[in-house]
């Protein structure tokens, strides 16, 4: 079930465009201030309506966790939507280049292999940057392959990665990714960098902005059966600036036995 948001009908449907077989575009760009909605979109509502209507297989990342590199980074993905036979370009170079002698003490495992080589998104060691454009391309083909079900990604707080982070996502996976006609992407930030013009046409930009009309914040109250007068409600959403985040934020915990998230 989709849960209830504040007038944000006009992201839903561009997002149902998106996920159309014929889309003319394959990538929103979802920007807005803090507390508009953007994360609920891309945790709660988008990933719902794509798998329950549109039978896409999806997976969401997070880019908030700056000690993430990137490596780790497409691990998480493929672990998200598949495994090792879904991903077997990928999992043969990253097996190839674990195997390569004196370069790491394959029997600590993943964590060991990180620390060894003392990875991170801040400091990227020369060897990692040579072998991180293969497995790139790796994990394209193998999410270009073989189209059995339709692929959404989600990639969350996009402004909030390292720059590392930023340029490669930005730069060079999504313009490769965007080439790939059953997969759809959304990628949201604070404030997200113009696309490149190599995928320009394929993305479509959307920015939240403060919910001003009182009625959404009444009637969103009325579906969920909160006890608040309409003056109150009028109030709530005057004192948070008329972010919609903030607003559930503040009623639900207060009027909503057990709440619910936003937004």
């Amino acid at each position: 079930m989709i849960q209830e948001m504040i007038d944000r009908e006009d992201v839903l449907n561009l997002f149902h465009q998106l996920v159309q077989p014929n889309s003319r575009f394959r990538i929103i760009r979802l920007s807005g201030d803090a507390k508009t909605g953007k994360s609920h979109l891309l945790t709660k509502v988008f990933p719902t309506v794509a798998q329950q209507q549109y039978g896409y297989k999806y997976a969401i990342l997070d880019l908030r966790n700056r000690a993430q590199n990137v490596i780790e980074f497409l691990h998480m993905i493929c672990g998200l939507l598949g495994d090792n036979s879904d991903f077997p370009d990928y999992y043969a170079c990253y097996k190839q280049w674990m195997s390569r002698p004196n370069k790491v003490d394959v029997q600590g495992g993943i964590q060991a292999f990180f620390s060894n080589l003392s990875i991170n998104n801040r400091n990227i060691t020369d060897e990692t940057r040579i072998v991180l454009p293969e497995m790139t391309r790796s994990f394209i083909n193998d999410i270009g392959r073989s189209p059995h079900e339709p692929l959404l990604l989600l990639f969350d707080s996009v402004n909030e990665a390292t720059d590392d982070m930023q340029s490669w996502l930005l730069d060079k996976l999504l313009v490769q990714l965007s080439k790939i006609k059953h997969l759809r992407i959304v990628v949201s930030g604070r404030v997200l960098p113009d696309p490149s013009g190599t995928y320009l046409t394929l993305c479509q930009s959307h920015h939240l902005t403060p919910v001003t009309r009182l009625e959404a914040y009444i009637a969103y109250c009325q579906k969920l059966n909160i006890e608040l007068s309409e003056q109150s409600i009028r109030d709530f959403a005057k004192a948070v600036d008329y972010k919609p985040g903030l607003f559930v934020e503040w009623v639900l915990p207060k009027f909503v036995r057990g709440g619910t998230s936003y937004a």
